[in-house]
């Protein structure tokens, strides 16, 4: 498959792997995704470099840390911790698949909704979180380890994940950026 732009955004280690690897589903950002991106394929790249807080999310003792390491290292990545430096496989810089976003759906506090549900929404409980969409309701309680769940924030549904084959670098872009691919990119999995 060749195309002359797609759209991507960058994420920091490990969750840009956790989407190639199909682990993570749910990309949760503070806005939502231009309304031409829904129902269309983006790319999906990892960061240069890993900041303190994505290792700090690795690190033994905070929230979620065993799903995120369970979920690297299931994918078929070596992530440890030596000390106090932290020794990963983890590609950084490039571009690692693409997927088509199937939904956008703003967040909101299942308590405070009450009977007051929104056709579209991701609704947030202590316990649970329940994509409601007029297809069907989707329980994504699985996700929690991977994304910031708050209510106000917004839910980005992911499907046909495939992988990039390939060495395709990505280079130090915020927000939706225009990737250009060479060639054949796509796994046809």
């Amino acid at each position: 498959m060749t195309s002359s732009v797609l759209p991507a955004l960058s994420l920091y280690q490990p969750w840009a792997s956790l989407i190639a690897s199909g682990h993570k589903i749910v990309e949760t950002r503070t806005w939502r995704p231009h309304a031409d991106l829904i129902g269309h394929r983006m790319a999906f790249a990892s960061t240069g470099t890993m900041p303190k807080e994505a290792k700090d999310a690795l690190r033994h003792g905070t929230p979620g840390f065993q799903a995120l390491l369970d979920a690297a290292r299931e994918a078929g990545f070596e992530v440890a911790w030596d000390k106090r430096k932290l020794i990963h496989n983890l590609p950084l810089g490039k571009v690692l698949c693409t997927a088509r976003i199937a939904g956008a759906y703003p967040m909101i506090d299942a308590a405070a909704a009450a009977g007051e549900v929104p056709e579209r929404c991701l609704l947030v409980a202590p316990r649970r979180l329940l994509i409601v969409r007029p297809e069907g309701d989707l329980d994504v309680s699985h996700q929690r380890p991977y994304g910031l769940f708050e209510p106000g924030r917004v839910a980005w549904l992911l499907d046909s994940v495939r992988p990039v084959v390939g060495d395709h670098p990505a280079h130090g872009r915020q927000g939706v950026w225009n990737w250009r691919p060479s060639g054949i990119f796509e796994s046809l999995q």
